[in-house]
């Protein structure tokens, strides 16, 4: 789904920071 892939984005961008 998209909004799982919009979670998902930023699941990533906090393990980045």
């Amino acid at each position: 789904d998209e909004v799982s892939e919009r979670i998902t984005g930023a699941r990533i961008r906090d393990n980045l920071t």
